[in-house]
């Protein structure tokens, strides 16, 4: 069986875009609107499956995230978002591959 690449992207709610923009140090460099947001995400994900790779979307909590990046003494930007999306892309894989192997 052919080995699938993901990447996984920061998603969010509708209901928790604006909380999203409150906590993260960077939210000058998101869109002030969700749909606006929404619009640039999904022809990202279109990007990224046009080039091969399937998509894993990150939904991103506010205070989930919060959380997680104190534990890991990261900052709530860009940067976080991303290794947030990493680890979930690589979470799904590996729970794909283990039910993948139990048949």
């Amino acid at each position: 069986m052919p080995s699938v690449s993901a990447m996984g992207i920061p998603w969010y709610s509708p209901e928790d875009y604006p909380q999203i923009r409150k906590i993260m140090i960077d939210a000058d460099g998101l869109p002030n609107s969700y749909t606006d947001w929404l619009r640039r995400a999904e022809a990202a994900e279109r990007r990224i499956v046009n080039g091969g790779r399937q998509v894993i979307r990150a939904m991103i909590v506010p205070e989930q995230f919060s959380i997680w990046c104190k534990i890991r003494a990261f900052r709530c930007d860009s940067k976080s978002r991303g290794r947030f999306a990493a680890e979930k892309a690589r979470d799904a894989m590996a729970t794909t591959r283990k039910m993948r192997n139990a048949f």
